[in-house]
């Protein structure tokens, strides 16, 4: 009789996966009731009165329109997606705001902060008026604005078409004329207006009105056109002007060109 061929144990092994475990219902049950109840207290929170806005706290600039727009959010639940929508709404509406933001005081506090431009000039073409601010943007047209509440008026002879929005000046020229008028003023001396009669934008004539300690028979209310140059050097010519208005002051009616490095042309 032939041999019996037996196979290795390994191949004749008795284990057997375990069978899969079974989910209690009862344990699904629950959970659907206490993800059920939390949602159920969120929405009670979330459109409960103990929890909408009761008080609007605003700080920085008061401007009233955007004060007005802000009030809507009087009453609307704190933790509302309306509230995030209205102030970018406010903040997008307005160039004449560079942000309008809003932090949530829980329970039904809101504290917002406004922020303006802040107008460094009225530039004038023609009959129109617009405020431009530090980096020579246009962002409103003048209302009731006077030109002593801003301190600089630019007036453009060329007669260039603007809208808001537009780009007239560039931040360092903004500040050479912020300049020239705070060092008149600061030598009792007036500068009432900027008129632009160069394309370039350097060449710019300042009316200015003199001190009677400049003009000596000079009548007060007379102007004089001072002309500037901003390729040079505008602190060498703003002691120029002051050495040439101590020194001849009474002669002067007309005007002071500055213009020319070490030349002074006055009539």
């Amino acid at each position: 009789m032939g041999r019996v061929f037996r196979p290795p144990k390994v191949f004749t092994s008795s284990w057997q996966p375990p069978a899969p475990k079974r989910h209690q219902a009862g344990g699904l049950s629950w959970r659907f009731f206490l993800w059920g109840i939390l949602l159920i207290g969120f929405a009670w929170l979330y459109f409960s009165p103990l929890l909408a806005v009761q008080e609007i706290n605003i700080s920085g600039d008061q401007d009233e329109a955007t004060i007005n727009q802000l009030k809507q959010l009087q009453s609307v639940p704190i933790l509302s997606r309306r509230i995030g929508s209205l102030v970018h709404e406010i903040r997008s509406s307005s160039l004449a705001l560079t942000d309008v933001s809003c932090r949530r005081g829980l329970p039904h506090t809101l504290n917002c902060q406004i922020e303006q431009r802040k107008a460094m000039a009225i530039w004038v073409v023609g009959t129109n008026r617009y405020l431009i601010d530090e980096s020579g943007l246009i962002y409103a047209d003048v209302t009731n604005t006077t030109v002593s509440d801003i301190g600089i008026e630019i007036d453009d002879l060329g007669n260039i078409p603007v809208k808001v929005g537009d780009f007239v000046l560039s931040r360092q020229i903004i500040g050479e004329y912020g300049r020239i008028v705070g060092d008149l003023t600061a030598n009792n001396l007036t500068a009432s207006k900027f008129i632009l009669t160069d394309a370039t934008l350097y060449q710019v004539d300042v009316l200015m009105l003199p001190a009677p300690k400049y003009s000596g028979t000079l009548a007060k209310t007379a102007q004089l056109t001072v002309k500037f140059n901003l390729t040079n050097s505008v602190e060498n010519q703003l002691a120029t002007l002051l050495a040439i208005l101590q020194a001849h002051g009474a002669e002067i009616t007309e005007r002071i060109d500055l213009r020319v490095n070490g030349t002074v042309y006055y009539k």
